[in-house]
This record gives C-alpha cells, sequence and structure tokens, in this order.
C-alpha cells in the first residue's frame, strides 16, 4: 500500500501567548457598520501569511512610519511579506487576517470545532481553525449573529475592542488619550481608553481615532507589536525562582515512575495546586511500576529572551544527570526554551522536555527537517552535492531484515556519514523488515532475537557512526503489536545509552490491520524520540479509484487524529515529493485504473508535453491535470512547492516536531526553500 513498499519491492518519512480576558461590550450594530471592502472568498488568497523563499528586506516598508513594528513582526514570523518583496504596509486588512493574527500571536489551543456556529466559514476557509479558536476563547463573543463576514475590511473600532480585550481586566486606564471624534458617552469610549492608555494606539494625525475608518496593515502591526511589548514590572522579579522550583518539582515528579509526563501543566504563583494534583497521580502510578530511573539537575541557568505583560520567554541551561541500569549515570547537557504566561491569575507553564522519554544528548530546540535518501544496491557518492539550506537529518535507507536468526541486508558507507556532517546533517539510517509479515513475526516473538537484532542495529549505527536510527516496520500482523513496542522499549533504552535518537514511521489510523492497527501508536510514542507520521498513500499503487496521494484535508484530518495518540512535540510530519499518474482505460465493459509514482519534474513534464491544462484543487490543495490518450484517461494531482508548503505549514499549525519528506531526488529544488521557510517560522516562536 505504502511507497516505500512499492520502491523496495521493485528493487528486492506562540510566540505568544496571550492572557486571555472578556471583551467588552461591542453592540452588533457597531459590528455591522462602516464601509467595507467586499472581497471574493473565491479570490481570496491568503497572502497575509505566505512564506517568504529568502530572507529581504521589504521595499515599500523603507522609511515608513510603520516600519520598526512591520520589520519587528515580520522577524516575529506574525506578519509575512508578499511574493513580489513587498509588504504593503496600505492595505486594508480584513477581519479574518486580524483574527488570525491574534489567533497565531496567542497561540489558542482549543479543539476549534466544537465551537464553530458561524455559517460563513466552512472548513475549508484558510482561516477556520484561527477563527473558531478566536471564538472559542471568547475572542468574538461580541461579534453576533451566525455569520461573521470574514473578508470584509475589519475597522479600527473593531481592532481596538479586540485588542482591549486581551487586556486584563484590571489593567489600569491611566490618562487615555482624547480623540475628537470620541465622545464621553461613545459606545466603545473604554476599549478605545484602555488601549490609548496603555500606548498601543495613538490615533492620527488630525487628533481623531476614526473608529469606522478601515485598518490597514500598517496599522494592525502596530497595535499588535506595541501590545506584545507591553512589560510587566511588578512580577518579573520572581520569575527566576518560579522557574526553578519549576524544573525541580517536575525532575522529583518525573523521578517517582517511569510514565508519560504532560507537555503542558498548570500551576498556580506559590501554590502550584496542578503539580501537587500530578505528583499525587505519579505517585499513585509508582505502586504499578518497578523502576530505578532517577534524574536530577546539577547545574541550572535561566536566561529571560523575552518578558511582556503577559508571558516570559526563557531559555534553561542546565546539566541533566540520569542514574539506571540502562543510563548508567549519563549526563545530559539540555538548552530548551520554557513559555511561562499569566492567564486567569495563575501561571500556565508549556514543556517539552518530561514527556515519557529522556531527551538524547544536546537534542537541537530547531524542528526536525528529514529527507529519506533511497539507496539501491549502493550508497551513492555524494560529492559535490550543493548543502540543502534547512535541512538537518538524512536517513538513508541501508538495512533491511533478512532472515529469522536477525541478519541484516547492510549497504551502508561511512563516506555517506563524512559527507553528512560535513554539511551539519544527522545522520539516521533506516531499519526495515522488508515488508515481510512471517519474518517480523519470527523475530518479534521470540526475546532472545529482539536482543541480538536491537544489539546488531546499535553496532551498525556506530559503525557507520550515526546519530540516530530510524525504524519502518510495515506490513506486520496485529498479532504482534505489543512485541513490536516491546522491542522499540529495548532498542529506545539501549540507543539512548549511546546517545542515539529513536525515530519510528507509523501510517496513518485506518481500518487495515496489516498497514494500521498493527501499531500502538500511544505505547510506541512513550518509548521514542520521534514518530513520523507516512502522512501519503492515500491513493495508493493498487487503488481501485484514482485520487491524489495526499489530498491536504485527508492529510490534516489523518494528523489530527494521530494527535490523540502521539504528543505534538515528538511527532514528525512526512510528506510525498512524489505524485501518481492515474490511467483509466475501457476494458471488456469495465474501467481499469493503473498508475505509477513519478517525480514533480516528470508530472511537469507528462501535463506539458500532453497539452494539458492544470487547475487548482481546494479541496486537495494540488493543481489537478487530466487529458486523453489511446482512448484512456490520464489523471493526475502534482505535488509541487504549493502542496508542499500547505501540507509543511500543518507542522507549525499543530506545533509538531518537524517535517519529513520521501523521497530525496523525486523533488523540484524549489521545495527546499519553501520546507526551510516554513519551519524557519515556527523557529522563531515559542511555545
Amino acid at each position: 500500500m505504502y511507497t516505500k513498499r512499492g520502491l523496495y519491492n521493485s528493487m528486492l518519512i506562540i510566540l505568544l501567548i496571550l492572557s486571555i480576558a472578556s471583551i467588552p461590550v461591542l453592540s452588533n450594530a457597531a459590528a455591522e457598520v462602516g464601509t467595507y471592502t467586499e472581497i471574493s472568498s473565491e479570490k481570496l488568497s491568503n497572502e497575509l501569511f505566505q512564506p517568504q523563499i529568502t530572507e529581504i528586506l521589504y521595499k515599500d516598508v523603507k522609511g515608513h512610519w510603520a516600519e520598526n513594528y512591520m520589520s519587528g513582526l515580520s522577524d516575529m514570523e506574525i506578519l509575512k511579506g508578499f511574493v513580489d518583496n513587498t509588504m504593503k504596509p496600505n492595505k486594508t486588512i480584513t477581519r479574518s487576517e486580524f483574527i488570525t493574527m491574534i489567533a497565531r500571536v496567542m497561540d489558542l489551543q482549543k479543539d476549534s470545532d466544537k465551537y464553530s456556529n458561524y455559517t460563513d466559514i466552512p472548513a475549508t476557509h484558510w482561516s477556520y481553525t484561527y477563527i473558531n479558536n478566536a471564538k472559542a476563547y471568547g475572542l468574538l463573543d461580541d461579534f453576533t449573529g451566525t455569520k461573521l463576514y470574514p473578508d470584509k475590511v475589519i475597522t479600527r473600532e473593531e481592532m481596538a475592542v479586540i485588542i482591549s480585550g486581551t487586556l486584563p481586566s484590571d489593567y489600569k486606564v491611566d490618562k487615555p488619550m482624547s480623540f475628537s471624534d470620541i465622545r464621553a458617552d461613545y459606545v466603545n469610549k473604554i476599549s478605545i481608553d484602555r488601549i490609548s492608555s496603555a500606548g498601543i494606539i495613538n490615533g492620527l494625525p488630525d487628533g481623531t481615532f476614526s473608529p469606522k475608518g478601515s485598518a490597514t496593515r500598517a496599522e494592525a502591526a502596530a497595535m499588535i507589536y506595541r501590545l506584545i511589548h507591553l512589560k510587566s514590572e511588578t512580577e518579573e522579579s520572581g520569575i527566576y525562582d518560579f522557574v526553578q522550583k519549576y524544573e525541580t518539582s517536575l525532575i522529583e515528579a518525573a523521578n517517582e515512575a517511569d510514565i508519560e509526563l504532560p507537555g503542558a501543566l498548570e500551576y498556580s504563583i506559590g501554590k502550584e495546586k496542578a503539580l501537587n494534583q500530578k505528583r499525587r497521580e505519579v505517585i499513585s502510578n509508582l505502586k504499578k511500576t518497578n523502576t530505578n530511573v532517577r534524574r536530577s539537575i546539577s547545574e541550572m541557568k535561566v536566561y529571560v529572551l523575552q518578558s511582556s505583560l503577559y508571558k516570559y520567554v526563557l531559555e534553561i541551561d542546565y546539566v541533566l544527570s540520569v542514574e539506571s541500569g540502562v543510563f548508567n549515570k549519563s549526563e545530559y547537557n539540555i538548552r530548551k526554551n520554557l513559555s511561562v504566561t499569566k492567564r486567569d491569575g495563575h501561571l500556565v507553564v508549556f514543556d517539552s522536555l518530561l514527556d515519557g522519554s529522556l531527551i538524547s544528548k544536546s537534542k537541537d530546540d530547531e524542528k526536525v527537517n528529514l529527507t529519506w535518501q533511497y539507496v539501491y544496491s549502493k550508497t551513492p557518492d555524494m560529492t559535490g552535492e550543493k548543502k540543502i539550506a534547512g535541512l538537518n537529518v538524512v536517513s538513508p535507507t541501508w538495512f533491511v531484515l533478512q532472515n529469522e536468526s536477525g541478519a541484516i541486508i547492510d549497504k551502508g558507507d561511512i563516506n555517506y556519514t563524512k559527507w553528512a556532517h560535513e554539511n551539519g546533517y544527522k545522520v539516521w539510517p533506516l531499519f526495515g523488515n522488508a515488508f515481510d509479515p512471517d519474518l517480523t513475526g519470527k523475530i518479534l516473538e521470540d526475546a532472545d532475537k529482539r536482543s541480538k537484532l536491537a544489539d546488531s542495529i546499535i553496532e551498525y549505527s556506530i559503525k557507520y557512526n550515526a546519530d540516530g536510527i530510524n525504524m519502518d516496520f510495515e506490513n506486520m500482523r496485529t498479532s504482534d503489536r505489543d512485541n513490536y513496542t516491546l522491542f522499540i522499549k529495548e532498542l529506545s533504552a539501549k540507543a539512548k545509552a549511546k546517545g542515539l535518537i529513536t525515530s519510528v514511521d507509523v501510517t496513518t489510523i485506518n481500518q487495515y490491520s496489516s498497514w494500521s492497527t498493527c501499531y500502538d501508536r500511544k505505547a510506541l510514542a512513550k518509548y521514542a524520540d520521534y514518530m513520523i507520521l507516512m502522512a501519503y498513500d492515500q491513493h495508493w499503487e493498487g487503488s481501485p479509484v484514482s485520487g491524489s496521494v495526499a489530498q491536504l484535508s485527508w492529510v490534516e484530518s489523518s494528523l489530527k487524529k494521530v494527535l490523540e495518540e502521539i504528543p505534538q512535540n515528538k511527532l514528525i510530519l512526512a510528506v510525498p515529493f512524489y505524485t501518481r499518474l492515474w490511467k483509466e482505460a475501457y476494458v471488456d465493459g469495465k474501467t481499469v485504473v493503473t498508475s505509477q509514482a513519478i517525480s514533480m519534474e516528470t508530472g511537469e513534464k507528462v501535463i506539458k508535453d500532453n497539452q494539458a491544462s492544470k487547475i487548482w484543487d481546494e479541496k486537495s490543495g494540488q493543481y489537478y491535470a487530466e487529458f486523453k490518450k489511446d482512448g484512456a484517461l490520464y489523471k493526475i494531482w502534482l505535488e509541487d512547492e504549493n502542496s508542499i508548503r500547505l501540507k509543511a505549514q500543518l507542522a507549525n499549525k499543530y506545533n509538531l516536531g518537524g517535517v519529513a519528506s520521501w523521497r530525496k531526488g523525486f523533488e523540484k529544488p524549489v521545495v527546499w526553500e519553501v520546507i526551510h521557510s516554513v519551519l524557519k517560522a515556527a523557529a522563531s516562536s515559542y511555545s
């Protein structure tokens, strides 16, 4: 079913979280009046959030009054420029665009589908999740009715009310500005007073506020920039003690049992109520376990990277000592970012360190950008190949299970590792099971064979100076599910002892026993450092109907299901660099469907050679083309820089561990720039 299998067979992948407050009353009339510019939803192209492929200086903001604000938000990856190297500061901004900016800055985390009630915001709308998350958090309570009119230009008043609502309810209003067009009885004067007192808005040069005036990108950028830079003088002094207590307490809790701790815990300042509850749960579970893992912080340094009225972004640098029979008193240098946000009078800490597995030595905070390198009979000579910007992990398909004794087909090459390291790439060689369920079962059911295979994998990894391991066991019996989990647990422990990263490939959740239900994804995630979701082959080689390899809506839906079992920071989304050329031929009274996997450039060439027209398919997030030849109908859903950008952006949307790609050699060169640009946007935000 999966392309890896097909290839093998032919030859044998916040910035800020702001506190939430109630929005002041905005009457329905106030929400709907004003001068708006209608924008067709069919023509709306999410221009505001299109990432740049290269770093540039936006030519049209130089010398503009909002230059510093727009440049600052651009650096934070909140505001994006256009593909023509402009920022368009005087362009109006729509409701959906502004709300999306706020939602992205706040990194809202609710299940938006439960809160949707706007009939003009279908699930296919580009801002659907952002708007509905904002709705879920109460940010749009005053936009009543069944329609939001997302594509209408937002007014300065509406923008002011939303931003005012993010301020604490007790925020002191001190010497607000006076505007000639805002009378004492004006319906939203309180909101305008609050943000002008805070210095978030200064009004227009003529001394007016112009509440019904259309807001521009520059105005939106200025307001948001000033908002996120509001300082807290009263609580910053105690943040170091709080972080120290938080880290120490979490380590102590983790020492009690080898169980998964959540990625986000809530603590009240001084009371730590959520921590105390979590520790009681941990201690209760301890009675059911028998472990000897002890963790301690030998040295800690805390650096404030960013502070505001709402949030502290900190860098934690410490040495984590581990003592157990497995780790043998190892020491790990840990550097991570910690997001501490004030919400509803207490602090919320977002953390990803102790989530069920120990982070390996010097694990970088950057998101993974992995690509598989398919190796036929011999590893290719990479000498002279240009370094790929943003790529940080390569996974050559070096090793395949050979027989039930645990022998491994070895196609490794130390020169490849040397080349990779010289270019800044980590090497996680792939270990496959040859898609043989019988062979796999015989190995997994035998404890001695499992142990021997795990030892062999570690030995091969060390032999080729690898940095990690990529386990690709597919087409297994569901009856071997628990044994595979046990094998990964044993392998991961041995790998960690050698400072090796363990990643495990899994398929999407579906009804196929050999290709889906054979994985206990939640249990595997407890032991592996990363889980890689192979989000492709929606329509596979033998599919009875033509269709996309990886339709965008299908990818996101599959991702959401898997995230119910796998922590976000551990999950890597694997995207396809290949597409399929489908042939539908009428034979003996029925339609026979066949296909072949082709590269991106081959797909473009096929379309050009057959003079077919490409049509953008919104649902699939791809260009579609068809043509007739020799009595048959040919169809193709292209994978290119456009489709890959949309899929890669899901890694940022759901705060995943990174992106993987199957496989190197099928892509267009521009795709690397796209993935790098998307992940670079995530690298500058903290979660």
